[in-house]
């Protein structure tokens, strides 16, 4: 069940007082409305607009995500909330995969990712590798993990306008079958900074 409750603002642009909503869990399912579920990948539930002078804000607050037809959970913790106590949800369900995301952009590409049925770990090694060998995306915002097709995985480049770079599928294939991976059973931070940390190398 998708949760949310409502906090009094002071609107930064006219001082004014606004209600914002802020949701603390998302939950889709097969009932789930199609918009419901585009509006956590446009950002649209992260925005308040002042009913009195009309600005818009972002708002930046945790916020459990929860996929029942794909068995994944992602916890979207913002940086700035990260000494926040929150409770964590039971971790039981095997059948489930369970993340934490530090920020917006990490938060929604490990919904498209787990949406693909894709390997976390794999696409974080592939970005490494990009990053490695292509000098001029170490400039970038990021590179994030955008689409899947029948012949290639597209990545977004951050900062750089309609900007996509793309990866054999039948290679991402492979490096998943050959890697082998530590057990993740709760929430896990799995990023570019991480996702070694779950590797299980050839010597182990």
């Amino acid at each position: 069940m998708s949760k949310f409750h409502k906090e009094t603002l002071k609107c930064p642009t006219c001082q004014e007082a606004i209600e914002a909503v802020f949701w603390d869990s998302i939950t889709i399912d097969e009932n789930a409305e199609m918009q419901f579920k585009e509006d956590v990948k446009t950002g649209k539930l992260f925005k308040a607009v002042c009913p009195h002078c009309k600005m818009m804000y972002h708002l930046n607050y945790p916020l459990l995500y929860t996929d029942k037809t794909n068995h994944f959970m992602i916890y979207y913790i913002p940086n700035e909330s990260k000494n926040a106590q929150l409770t964590f949800p039971d971790t039981s369900d095997k059948a489930y995969t369970y993340r934490i995301a530090g920020t917006y952009f990490e938060f929604i590409e490990k919904i498209l990712i787990f949406e693909n049925h894709l390997n976390d770990i794999v696409i974080e090694l592939i970005k490494a590798v990009m990053l490695q060998k292509e000098k001029n995306l170490q400039k970038s915002q990021g590179v994030y993990f955008a689409a899947l097709s029948d012949k290639k995985l597209s990545f977004q480049i951050l900062g750089h306008e309609h900007a996509f770079i793309s990866y054999p599928r039948d290679a991402y294939e492979e490096l998943a079958k050959g890697l082998k991976f530590k057990a993740v059973d709760d929430f896990q931070l799995i990023n570019l900074k991480t996702f070694n940390n779950f590797l299980i190398s050839n010597n182990q």
